[in-house]
């Protein structure tokens, strides 16, 4: 078996948070605006990732604006997790 997902280049978030301290108040309203749009769509999904924290959020490049991606879905659990799977896997 093989998961094929798609690659992203930019930092975690707990990396990007250390190297551009201190975070604009306009760049951590888009992080937190990316972090809900994330988990608000797992849920809708019946999905429950159960380790969300910095390092779990990736920026899909180094650019500006670029969208914040949640990552490491080993830990979901959900009463609908198999169809979120075959969503984010096939």
């Amino acid at each position: 078996m093989y998961i094929v997902m798609e690659l992203y280049t930019g930092p975690d978030l707990f990396d990007y948070i250390i190297s551009n301290r201190p975070v604009t108040e306009e760049k951590a309203a888009f992080i937190l605006e990316q972090i809900s749009r994330a988990t608000n769509f797992l849920h809708t999904q019946g999905g429950m990732h159960r380790d969300l924290k910095p390092e779990n959020f990736m920026f899909e490049n180094d650019t500006p604006g670029a969208a914040l991606k949640l990552v490491d879905f080993g830990s979901t659990t959900g009463s609908r997790c198999a169809h979120l799977e075959e969503y984010l896997f096939h």
